[in-house]
């Protein structure tokens, strides 16, 4: 005797779809003025509807990725998904990806200075510790040194503990970079901020490792 079907939970579509409808009106009301932000306004919209409807993370993840390209466009910069394919060096950009990566390598430094480390020995640390997604601070026509990357590397962190102008104006990394630090400030003064400091180093890596960019 064959088993009974598994029944699927019933979902009920009234609610997000009638709210996608309201956001793509919105998003289409507003192209004639800024069709990049129309576009991302709509592709975040169906992104927020497949969620409503559980649909699973890597089938929705499209939506993210093209949402998030689009916004990045906003800052003049354009992400790998939008990208034609680069044919031999050059080409560089800066999209919220590859900001990300800098900003994450730049919070595992501050947590591995709390340490008590130097400048220069924990940014080379980090350096050395992040693999590919230390290509972010590659510079084009040049043999990538663990030194020079190191260099830039305390270029951000300055930049970003001094004018927190670094990177687009309305980009994602400066939240992470708030949240960072205020964890590592907070951290520092605990009884077991050793500990506490080393796992937010390696935090840092790990966020670093996953917003890297695919090597092109």
């Amino acid at each position: 005797m064959d088993a009974p079907p598994v029944a699927e939970t019933a979902i009920d579509v009234t609610k997000p779809l009638n709210e996608l409808r309201q956001y793509l009106a919105h998003a289409a009301a507003k192209t004639a003025d800024n069709p990049q932000k129309a576009a991302a306004f709509a592709l975040g919209a169906v992104a927020n509807f497949l969620g409503q409807l559980n649909f699973p993370a890597d089938q929705r993840a499209i939506f993210d990725s093209l949402f998030n390209a689009m916004r990045d466009l906003q800052d003049r910069t354009t992400a790998s998904i939008l990208k034609a394919p680069l044919i031999g060096i050059g080409g560089r950009y800066e999209p919220s990806e590859v900001w990300l990566t800098k900003t994450f390598l730049a919070g595992a430094l501050e947590a591995e200075i709390a340490l008590g480390g130097t400048l220069t020995n924990s940014s080379q640390k980090i350096i050395r510790l992040a693999g590919e997604a230390s290509k972010v601070f590659d510079v084009d026509g040049g043999e990538p040194t663990v030194a020079a990357s190191a260099k830039r590397l305390l270029a951000l962190r300055k930049e970003l503990r001094r004018s927190k102008s670094a990177g687009p104006a309305n980009g994602i990394h400066r939240t992470a970079w708030k949240e960072m630090s205020e964890l590592i400030a907070s951290a520092k003064v605990l009884p077991d901020a050793s500990m506490k400091l080393k796992k937010l180093s390696a935090e840092g890596l790990r966020q670093a490792r996953k917003y890297a960019p695919p090597a092109q």
